[in-house]
């Protein structure tokens, strides 16, 4: 497993990783106590984060899109199927897709891919509504919802009739 359930990991001011141990920051230099999950994305914990993208690197090709697998799940790099025309869909890279894209040297999938690719930095792109998407997912219990545009909200029973156009 990469993480586990409840699992605390250190936040630290930084972490270093790879061959050529490159430094990373976390936002808080202050900050530096075991965390779970849930506190680390209240307090935006890079340093928890980048350990589990270094997590996901060391456990081979395999583990390096377990990631981008998980994104799909939550909707990242797919179509939401709102519906109203051409829609983008953003990039979330795989080893497979950086070596499609890239040559030489930077067609290599290195540590710091998948770590940046945990907080949402490097060539990952998603869009506005693919984020709303993914909130709604977790305040709902889990379930990625479909998008719509409604004409009207009408309440029902209401005497009159309130209208909203989105």
């Amino acid at each position: 497993h990469r993480l586990a359930p409840y699992e605390s990991i250190q936040c630290t001011p930084t972490a270093t990783y790879g061959l050529d141990e490159f430094q990373f920051r976390n936002w808080d230099p202050y900050v530096n106590k075991p965390m779970a999950l849930g506190e680390a994305l209240a307090r935006s914990c890079d340093t928890y984060f980048y350990e589990v993208g270094y997590r996901f690197y060391n456990a081979g090709n395999e583990g390096r899109s377990r990631m981008q697998e998980w994104a799909a799940r939550f909707g990242f790099g797919l179509p939401t199927g709102f519906g109203l025309g051409a829609e983008e869909v953003g990039i979330v890279p795989t080893p497979a897709w950086r070596k499609q894209n890239f040559t030489g040297w930077d067609a290599a999938w290195n540590p710091g891919d998948s770590i940046q690719l945990t907080i949402g930095q490097k060539e990952l792109r998603v869009t506005p509504l693919q984020m709303a998407r993914f909130y709604a997912m977790l305040a709902n219990g889990g379930k990625l919802v479909t998008p719509y545009v409604v004409q009207s909200v009408e309440t029902p029973g209401a005497s009159g009739r309130s209208s909203v156009v989105l």
